[in-house]
């Protein structure tokens, strides 16, 4: 079952490897409504709806994937199940991989790390096959959470059967209502990702923690090109309306062999239009042209922010803004579609930070569309459990209370009308040492647009005229 997540590819990999296995198993999706989420753990109706579908007993065991987000509704859940159901309930997804203390109480088991493996071995031991040793990635209720829980890890990830799309026992949820199918029917983009964990080890970021454990040469792991290719024209067989695929990796092939391979592969084979994420560690104007030519036609690039010292000692990103602005004139000048993915309203940023961040977007080719996302503390990252020990940047001590820097963020994201949003930006300029021209902030707040993300509670918003 996936909470608040549509796409939801960690469930659709775990389906497929039950069908491999001969197992009966149903997809469930539950609408992504983050108004819900926000303003109460759980809609009633959705309650009352799930356990009708459920049965009194005929499930064995109920797993439920969920993020820091989802927690709260994954609790209010298990209770109900356990009060009404006797179904095993099994969790797994980032918040249980680390938080297992947190997360131990409400379920039966818990998942940690790649869960093929874990979720066969534990529908054995339901059917009666005793546990003999430790399983890594596998934790039962009412034992003892080690200080470093082992995490189950797969190093070969293309014998692993393609994610289950348009499977005939696949549901999902509406405002309390069931509806037969898969939510993605009908959706004319594929997401997809061709890798596991990420070369950078942000510490905002959960990949840190979730792959560093295992170590260095364990961190990244990605499926081979050919692999890909054959999903792909799977995909296409099932839903022939698809006519753009959407590559999630944090990065896309940062190997060198791998990435022409793809490259020769999807342009021979495919070429549908497509969107990755690239780096300037990694990318260069050579392999920007070859995204192109084989069909690339938007890229994504993480800024964070436009201090390089809050960049480098707090998010522990290596990038210069020379280096990003260097690949964003280069994705630009071959035709690419730009989006730049922000960080708002930080505790270490004071007001020369924040300036510097618009300088340096007014720096950065445009059109282009931003992706905001709010400074988030997620349990179990360097910055989550306080682990951060940068000393050149100081955390405020005042953050909650730091108007000025409130004032910004709503003028950036549009959360405020027009007129409010235009004056408020005009007095955060006001408030800085050295002001940036009126005339400009004023159009910059003009052209932001609002765009809500049905699967990412960030916001999206649309460049598309620019002051010189």
């Amino acid at each position: 079952m996936a909470l608040g997540n549509d796409h939801a590819l960690g469930v659709r990999h775990l389906h497929a490897s039950l069908a491999a296995r001969g197992v009966a198993a149903s997809m469930l999706f539950v609408e992504p409504d983050y108004r819900q989420l926000s303003h109460g753990p759980w809609f009633s109706a959705d309650i009352d709806s799930l356990l009708a579908f459920l049965g009194p007993g005929d499930r064995t065991l109920v797993g439920l994937s969920l993020v820091t987000l989802t927690f709260p509704q994954a609790v209010a859940l298990s209770s109900a199940l356990r009060a009404r159901t006797s179904a095993k309930i099994l969790w797994g997804g980032v918040h249980p991989t680390l938080c297992p203390e947190a997360c131990l109480p409400h379920a039966d088991a818990l998942c940690l790390g790649d869960g093929e493996e874990v979720l066969a071995v534990y529908l054995d031991h339901l059917a009666g096959k005793p546990l003999e040793k430790p399983v890594p990635g596998l934790l039962l209720a009412g034992s003892p959470v080690p200080r470093q829980p082992m995490r189950a890890w797969r190093a070969e990830l293309t014998s692993l059967p393609a994610p289950s799309y348009e499977a005939a026992d696949a549901w999902h949820i509406r405002r309390g209502r069931f509806y037969r199918g898969d939510p993605l029917r009908g959706e004319t983009r594929h997401h997809l990702i061709a890798s596991r964990g990420c070369p950078l080890a942000c510490s905002f970021c959960c990949n840190e923690r979730l792959q560093g454990a295992l170590g260095p040469d364990r961190r990244y792991r990605t499926l081979a090109p050919r692999r890909v290719l054959d999903d792909l024209h799977a995909v296409l067989r099932e839903r022939p309306g698809i006519s753009r695929v959407m590559f999630w990796d944090d990065i896309f092939y940062p190997s060198q062999a791998q990435f022409l391979e793809f490259c020769e592969l999807y342009e021979q084979e495919l070429g549908l239009p497509f969107f990755c994420h690239v780096h300037p560690q990694w990318y260069d104007r050579a392999r920007l042209e070859r995204l192109r030519r084989c069909g690339c036609e938007a890229v994504g690039i993480g800024l964070q922010c436009g201090s390089e010292l809050l960049r480098r000692e707090v998010y522990r990103r290596p990038e210069s803004n020379l280096e990003l602005a260097a690949l964003c004139a280069e994705a630009a000048d071959l035709g690419l579609d730009l989006q730049y993915d922000l960080i708002v309203d930080s505790p270490f940023e004071n007001d020369a930070d924040r300036m510097t961040t618009v300088d340096f977007l007014f720096r950065l080719p445009r059109p282009a569309r931003l992706f905001l996302y709010p400074y988030t503390e997620f349990p179990g990252t360097v910055l989550g459990e306080g682990s951060w020990t940068g000393s050149a940047v100081v955390r405020s001590s005042t953050h909650a209370e730091d108007r000025v820097g409130r004032e910004f963020q709503v003028a950036l994201s549009g959360m405020a009308c027009w007129g409010k949003r235009t004056r408020a930006l005009a007095r955060w300029v006001r408030h800085r040492r050295r002001p940036l021209a009126r005339r400009s902030v004023i159009a910059l707040a003009r052209i932001l647009r609002v765009v809500h993300l049905g699967l990412n509670p960030g916001r999206r918003l649309s460049w598309r005229a620019w002051p010189s």
